[in-house]
């Protein structure tokens, strides 16, 4: 999506497509492996998709000056880094509601609404106050990577681990 000549990330929200959808297309073909396409495995492409959504953009804040040199149109350049941070805090939200739906509805166990929730409510916590230093870049960067990418991959073990029936 980022070499010639097709180059999509120059198109506004294509970066983020390209990347949901693969990550989606990854989770299904686990499926197809196993010979089985469930509608569990097609809520967790799903949940991947939505996180995906919200988190990507967020590793394209460092990148703006570059970016906007190459006229490339990520979310931070077009919206800005404020309504990053609130689609960011949107789509995580969004995110442990639908774990929920996955214990009650689907047969996941309740670590994964637990866990879901927690990490959630702590990347909440986290991002929020990022709103009030969107001028300083560096330590925007920083809390991101430091603080909020690792609770990225906790909520993906949530998902591991509620998948595991108890």
């Amino acid at each position: 999506y980022s070499t010639e000549p097709i180059r999509l990330k120059r198109f506004f929200l294509l970066k983020q497509v390209t990347v949901a959808i693969g990550g989606a297309i990854a989770c299904l073909t686990a499926g197809l492996a196993a010979g089985i396409i469930t509608i569990q495995l097609l809520y967790l492409a799903g949940l991947y998709v939505l996180l995906i959504v919200g988190a990507n953009p967020l590793g394209d804040i460092k990148d703006i000056e570059s970016d906007r040199a190459g006229g490339v149109k990520t979310v931070p350049i077009v919206w800005g880094p404020g309504a990053t941070i609130r689609l960011s805090l949107a789509t995580f939200t969004a995110s442990a509601a639908t774990t929920w739906i996955g214990f009650f509805g689907l047969g996941f166990n309740i670590a994964l609404p637990i866990i879901g929730t927690i990490v959630c409510a702590a990347f909440a916590y986290v991002m929020y106050p990022l709103l009030s230093h969107l001028d300083d870049l560096e330590y925007m960067v920083n809390r991101l990577y430091s603080r909020a990418l690792p609770l990225f991959f906790i909520l993906q073990i949530a998902v591991l681990v509620g998948s595991f029936p108890l």
